[in-house]
């Protein structure tokens, strides 16, 4: 008898320390899709996005051209970035290197936003601007209007 309550001990402490070692795993809230892009939508721009990768780094893409009568610049390069979740399942980004491509214009400069990021499963919105994520049935619905 003693030896089946022993086990059962062992056996529902085992249970116990599992689950509390499994809640200490490097979990996300947010709907983030990894290795898809977030795509923004914006005419200005030859392309722009964000891509998200599971191990917490990601990477930034921008090409921008700015023509005007009185000055013109391109903006275009690379920001490889550590993205963290905040206790408000906000998503902060951390520059960790910037690479500017040969055509990108001395004095202007790529920039990951300091406010959080936060996602949907079709989208993640920046301070109002919204990126769609590729392949999203958001995205199949804006490009077949």
């Amino acid at each position: 008898m003693k030896k089946i309550i022993a086990i059962t001990l062992c056996a529902v402490l085992l249970l116990v320390m599992c689950a509390s070692l499994s809640s200490c795993a490097s979990k996300t809230t947010n709907p983030i899709d990894f290795d898809k892009k977030y795509i923004l939508l914006d005419e200005d721009y030859e392309y722009c996005y964000y891509v998200f990768y599971s191990d917490h780094t990601g990477i930034y893409e921008v090409k921008y051209t700015y023509e005007s009568t009185y000055s013109s610049f391109t903006l275009s390069g690379r920001i490889e970035f550590e993205w963290r979740e905040a206790s408000d399942n906000g998503v902060y980004l951390f520059e960790v290197k910037t690479h500017y491509n040969e055509d990108s214009t001395q004095g202007h400069e790529l920039d990951l936003p300091e406010s959080p990021l936060h996602f949907s499963d079709d989208f993640l919105v920046i301070s109002n601007t919204r990126y769609i994520k590729e392949g999203s049935e958001l995205d199949k619905i804006l490009k077949d209007k």
